[in-house]
């Protein structure tokens, strides 16, 4: 059962990070596209 558990939280923790990588690099090409 806790293994269980841990194994959802883990995948919720990398989702997270997936998420904050998606945002940043999408920030960073808005930021990229203005300067140009």
């Amino acid at each position: 059962m806790q293994q269980r558990v841990d194994l959802i939280l883990g995948e919720q923790v990398l989702h997270g990070h997936v998420r904050v990588l998606l945002q940043y690099e999408v920030s960073e090409e808005q930021l990229f596209n203005h300067s140009l």
